[in-house]
């Protein structure tokens, strides 16, 4: 009886492994176009702001703010978040509801909704 008990364990952790490894390979090459605001560090004012997001790997991305290239690292990706760093902001990228978080050191917060890119 326990060594049924732990083949079905194994066999749905391998299941589950599968699983996960599927949805990273369906993230890569996904493009998306986003649009939001930047908000001053007081709250009072915003701009408007674009850019550019393509999950090139789980760990290499490529993202454009407005008409710049930016470098970055990929500092963390999971089924959750996709966490980034670059010389002027961290970024944040939700999975599931497709928001990007651009934290500037300066103490700006840009807020973004992100489009899959046809």
């Amino acid at each position: 009886m326990i060594r049924g008990a732990t083949a079905t364990s194994a066999g749905l952790a391998m299941l589950v492994a599968a699983a996960l490894a599927a949805g990273s390979a369906r993230a890569a090459g996904t493009q998306f176009s986003c649009s939001g605001v930047k908000i001053e560090p007081a709250g009072r004012a915003q701009a408007p702001i674009t850019a550019k997001l393509s999950l090139l790997s789980p760990e290499k991305i490529a993202l454009t703010v407005g008409d710049s290239d930016i470098r970055n690292t990929v500092t963390g990706d999971n089924q959750i978040t996709l966490n980034f760093r670059t010389r002027d902001f961290t970024g944040e990228f939700f999975h599931y509801t497709n928001d990007l978080f651009l934290i500037y050191h300066s103490g700006h917060l840009a807020k973004l909704s992100c489009t899959p890119a046809q």
